[in-house]
């Protein structure tokens, strides 16, 4: 089922301010798609703030591999002068954007808007979350709208109470629904135009049928009604020729990187188990990680259409994403 987005129009007067900002983010994306440069420095940065999370959300990886069943997973938050650092270390290799977001809930982070504030100032232009909304509370909501930032997407995967709750386990329906309603209040209240507000199911077998109706139930509460493709993190793509998949180069490998909140540092947010760490930023600078040996392993291997060798790579259906939206290549 292919995704969509549903946009009212202070979606469309967003998107209009900012064209050319997205339009040099797409085309930094087809160009390095296609050159692989390195030296074109990181465009985009994600930024874990905690991997603690107060849900058990039944498809997330989390749950399925186990975080907090395992003893070797350590939970924690990230310190904020490392988180500091990062920032201002990214900015000045070229990034432009930032998601403060991986396997932990964001608004755990008891330094959260501050965090936010932080990457504003250092110049990052754009600067987005991803929340359960279980923790949006009048305070936290307040928090953020005077942080600067410049996108949140709140995630819910059914318009009906108790298909929501089943599969986020642990929230509340009504309370959820009624938080994000009182941010989008707040936020036209102080009349804040720089804020994009984004809603987002990730299609499933038990929710595909209900589509229609959280369009309905959202599309006055958020700007942005969307769903994403669940990432089946244990199945290796399909769908197209063998020589097309070889041909294919992850352009997030030329794009950004993933710090973790200890400050381990990973290629790609698709990293669920932690498996490849290419770096530790409480110990080395993001520049030397982005051309080190790791990362440069990593690369070669996606130059050379030998990327299914990688078992990050190779378990990845993000590759079917890419291959949709992106003309490859020829191999070779």
């Amino acid at each position: 089922m292919d995704n969509f987005e549903v946009k009212n129009d202070f979606a469309r007067r967003w998107e209009e301010r900012r064209k050319e900002e997205l339009a040099f983010e797409s085309r930094q994306v087809e160009e390095r798609f296609r050159a692989s440069r390195v030296n074109a420095g990181i465009l985009t940065l994600d930024i874990e703030p905690t991997n603690c999370c107060n849900l058990r959300c039944r498809m997330c990886a989390r749950t399925v591999l186990g975080y907090d069943r395992q003893e070797r997973v350590i939970l924690g938050f990230m310190d904020f002068a490392l988180y500091q650092r990062v920032v201002r270390e990214a900015v000045e290799l070229g990034a432009v954007s930032l998601r403060l977001a991986w396997y932990g809930e964001p608004l755990l982070h008891p330094q959260i808007g501050a965090m936010v504030s932080y990457a504003k100032a250092c110049g990052l232009r754009d600067v987005g979350l991803n929340t359960n909304a279980t923790r949006l509370n009048e305070e936290m909501t307040l928090t953020l709208l005077r942080s600067g930032l410049d996108r949140i997407v709140f995630s819910i995967d059914s318009p009906y109470p108790k298909q929501y709750e089943s599969i986020r386990v642990g929230a509340k329906f009504e309370e959820v629904l009624a938080n994000i309603r009182r941010f989008r209040r707040l936020r036209d209240e102080l009349g804040i135009e720089s804020l994009l507000t984004r809603a987002n199911l990730v299609i499933m077998k038990e929710n595909a049928h209900a589509l229609d109706d959280y369009v309905a139930l959202l599309k006055d509460h958020v700007d942005v009604v969307a769903t994403g493709s669940f990432h089946d993190f244990q199945r290796p793509p399909a769908g197209f020729d063998a020589d097309t998949l070889r041909a294919f180069r992850c352009p997030y490998l030329w794009l950004g990187m993933v710090v973790a909140w200890n400050g381990s540092v990973y290629v790609c947010s698709i990293d669920a188990g932690r498996r490849y760490p290419v770096g530790d930023a409480t110990r080395e600078s993001l520049g030397s990680i982005w051309v080190g040996d790791k990362y440069a392993q990593m690369r070669d291997l996606h130059r050379a259409s030998r990327w299914c060798e990688s078992p990050i790579c190779a378990r990845c259906n993000l590759v079917e994403l890419f291959l949709e939206h992106y003309d490859m290549p020829s191999p070779g």
